[in-house]
């Protein structure tokens, strides 16, 4: 099996999930659908909720992070 620095991976989930804490700051300043994507033009393409934003992203780069941890 495979050695973990847990320390590390830790440290790593932790920077992941503070970006929740500035969304739950600004959540009422926030707009309802959030610019996510822009194209080679710099025009956005892409949007979605405000939620999605704030936890959604989040939890992909942590599940992104365990996954090729544990691959």
């Amino acid at each position: 099996m495979k050695y973990i620095k847990w320390k590390s991976m830790l440290l790593t989930c932790g920077v992941c999930l503070m970006m929740i804490i500035p969304g739950l700051v600004l959540w009422n300043k926030l707009p309802d659908s959030i610019p996510i994507h822009w194209g080679i033009n710099g025009e956005q393409d892409n949007w979605s909720g405000k939620g999605f934003a704030v936890f959604g992203i989040p939890a992909f780069m942590l599940a992104v992070q365990w996954l090729c941890t544990f691959a």
